[in-house]
């Protein structure tokens, strides 16, 4: 593992990137946290935006105020496409319905603290597909699992690419 400082104008917000030689989402996550001294953990797939600079920090209290052992978010696509946003908004109701039932979020944004990561031991790494939903629902167990209504932007790439019913099913089928 090579961790590397990255630069940043910004002084209130630290970036580093590490490499990790193992190909495991679940090892980087975990890795990452080893290499981190902040109590909130923020994890977001390489193709999220967040729509303002005070995102993060609305989000965090959010997360706070709900009393909230882990959370995720309302996701609308970047790109400017009919389908996606009716995608996301299918899924937001989705999430919405099953955080009490079934809790399941994707990995896209997932906030929680280091408390509850090491409670559950982080991400497992024998899983391959869905790391990011069994992770939730551990702490989900623990603790509360909120929905939050703020939104960050997600690509629709793959939907684009690969057709939304074709790579919706699949989801599905993952779920």
């Amino acid at each position: 593992t090579k961790a590397v400082m990255a630069a940043n104008t910004n002084p209130n917000v630290e970036i580093r990137i590490f490499t990790v030689e193992i190909r495991n989402v679940s090892v980087q996550r975990n890795e990452a946290v080893r290499h981190t001294r902040y109590e909130n953990l923020f994890f977001f797939d390489a193709d999220i935006r967040v729509p303002h600079p005070f995102w993060i920090r609305n989000v965090l209290r959010s997360h706070q105020h709900r009393s909230a052992a882990v959370s995720s978010c309302r996701f609308r696509p970047s790109e400017k496409h009919a389908v996606a946003e009716v995608y996301f908004a299918i899924l937001f109701a989705f999430h919405l319905i099953m955080r009490r039932i079934n809790p399941y979020a994707i990995g896209a944004m997932i906030l929680t603290s280091r408390e509850m990561f090491d409670r559950v031991g982080g991400f497992e790494t024998d899983i391959v597909v869905n790391e990011d939903a069994n992770f939730v629902k551990r702490i989900a167990r623990i603790g509360r699992f909120v929905v939050l209504c703020d939104c960050c932007l997600i690509s629709a790439r793959r939907f684009l690419r690969g057709g939304f019913l074709k790579t919706g099913l699949m989801y599905v089928r993952i779920f």
